[in-house]
């Protein structure tokens, strides 16, 4: 019973630091980097929003007239003196620019050279691509989930980490391949006495781990390195029917659904760079957060053999019924790990670079960790665990097989997660575009503190039935294998029950999400409301 309850402190641990880990990456990047960093092309990244939208905008001439169309009360109208765009509408910035008549007047002129003087001001390039958007989600029929709607720093970083977590989940399935079923071996071997054995355990354990582990990275290089990560980030489906009326710029039609039109002003308009306007701001901030999701990917799947060295010595060490010093270890490294992102992220601003590193540098700690408590153990010649015999090699390749069988269901575990995310967001993307992807990444979090403790209930308990069953000890079988369906049930039940009352306050005060309840006119895609529903649905 204390094994267990150890086992799920430890991957409580371990889930509540990948929780921190997203909470610092999606709450501190938005506030250490602003928004004309990044459209600038700044920080990592040679991306410039502002020259693929200014280019698309003044394809033709250098002069464009554009409607002065805007948003109020479910309704779209044309701004005019009877009726001026509301209070608050427009950034300050964009007023200092244009001037205060900019309320009333039907039409704005856009001046590609007037406008390159400001051109690193968000403030400015979002209200002007806000004014092209508001064109095409007129066409919408109502408040669709559909509406292009403007992007944020927070956004970014949200799709980024979704689209990681795709492709890094296929490294997590490797590392457990062999070390699950090495612990439960090398159990065994301990409780027949069979020194000769858990030795030979151990380094062929090790070996395959490390070989597994390289795959695994490699194969992540490849995805990586094919831009996979970009065909995971969506943007906003535009409708192929707007966008075919858009292109023939027939403006009684595309019109129709705007109020207070003054048909004669629009006279000259050419509403045919409207879709590829649009279409140059989505791409750009999906193409910004593949960017930054690639950056993490290569640094952390580099560390792939890391984790997988650490996570073999944890189920070996823990086989030795030295659990407390394994729990220990992985609070400090997980404690390292969320200090670390919050120096690199909030002081030598590395956003998601800095995470990755962190979660290296913390691997590294606990791996440290590790190989201090064998050396220590070595030393007093009370461990079967010796580096000494790892040169030793002499590989059974039918006991490599045995060790990978019992890995292979939570292999299949973490592969089906795999397939079940990449599905999904593929789904996502293809029904609706960005939005509930985003709604998804925010949820994730709240998913990882409460499923990581979960599996490591049923990983903990794998080894501890097994060493009482080979020691004939059925009655603390029985007695562990009813205690961890309680604990799974009990932890489960009361995980529901704290996402349902939390997760909207986690959502709105730690990832930026908007509460519509308090914030007239949110942007869709940052509705607190549907990442709560999200959330709940998958816990």
């Amino acid at each position: 019973m204390n094994c267990l309850f150890t086992w799920l402190i430890g991957r409580f641990f371990a889930s509540l630091y990948s929780f921190f880990d997203q909470i610092l990456i999606q709450k501190l990047v938005p506030e250490v980097w602003k928004l004309n960093d990044v459209y600038n092309g700044q920080h990592f990244s040679n991306i410039s929003v502002y020259q693929r939208v200014f280019n698309e905008i003044f394809i033709n001439d250098s002069i464009v007239k554009i409607p002065n169309i805007y948003f109020f009360d479910n309704h779209y109208y044309q701004a005019s003196v009877s009726q001026p765009v509301p209070i608050g509408y427009f950034n300050p910035d964009f007023i200092k620019i244009f001037g205060e008549q900019i309320w009333s007047e039907t039409i704005i002129t856009l001046d590609r050279n007037f406008l390159s003087n400001s051109i690193n001001n968000y403030q400015i390039l979002d209200n002007i691509v806000l004014l092209f958007k508001n064109v095409y989600n007129a066409q919408m029929s109502g408040l669709s989930d559909n509406t292009s709607q403007l992007s944020n720093v927070s956004i970014i970083a949200r799709q980024a980490v979704n689209s990681l977590q795709n492709v890094l989940l296929i490294g997590n399935a490797a590392i457990y391949l062999v070390p699950i079923g090495a612990g439960v071996y090398y159990t065994k071997a301990i409780s027949y006495k069979y020194e000769k054995t858990g030795r030979d355990i151990w380094v062929m354990s090790f070996w395959s781990t490390l070989i597994l582990c390289l795959i695994a990275s490699l194969v992540c290089f490849i995805i990586v390195g094919a831009e996979f990560q970009r065909h995971l980030i969506g943007t906003t489906n535009l409708s192929p029917n707007i966008i075919s009326l858009l292109r023939t710029n027939n403006t009684q039609q595309i019109v129709s659904n705007i109020n207070n039109v003054d048909n004669q002003s629009l006279n000259g308009i050419n509403f045919t760079i409207y879709p590829k306007v649009i279409l140059a701001y989505d791409n750009a901030m999906a193409d910004i957060s593949a960017h930054w999701a690639d950056q993490h990917s290569w640094i952390y799947a580099s560390g792939f053999f890391i984790i997988g060295l650490f996570s073999l010595l944890s189920f070996m060490i823990r086989s030795e019924t030295r659990n407390i010093f394994v729990t220990v270890a992985s609070i400090v490294a997980n404690l390292t790990n969320v200090l670390l992102d919050f120096i690199f992220i909030k002081y030598f601003s590395l956003r998601l670079i800095g995470g990755a590193a962190a979660s290296v540098i913390s691997w590294v700690v606990n791996l440290l960790l590790y190989v201090g408590f064998l050396m220590y153990f070595n030393k007093k010649q009370s461990t079967w665990l010796s580096f000494a015999d790892l040169f030793k090699v002499k590989f059974n390749i039918k006991i490599i097989i045995q060790i990978m069988i019992l890995g292979l269901s939570s292999f299949i575990r973490i592969v089906s997660l795999t397939v079940m995310f990449l599905v999904y967001n593929l789904l996502l993307i293809k029904v609706s575009g960005q939005d509930f992807q985003n709604y998804h990444a925010g949820s994730v979090p709240l998913i990882i503190l409460f499923f990581v403790a979960l599996f490591g209930i049923s990983d903990g308990g794998r080894p501890l039935i097994g060493y009482n069953y080979t020691n004939r000890h059925y009655k603390r079988v029985h007695s562990a294998f009813w205690w961890s369906l309680f604990v799974t049930f009990s932890y489960a039940i009361i995980s529901y029950i704290i996402v349902f009352f939390v997760a909207k306050t986690v959502l709105v005060n730690l990832f930026n999400f908007k509460d519509p309840s308090t914030t007239p006119m949110v942007q869709p895609i940052d509705n607190a409301d549907m990442a709560q529903v999200i959330s709940e649905s998958q816990c």
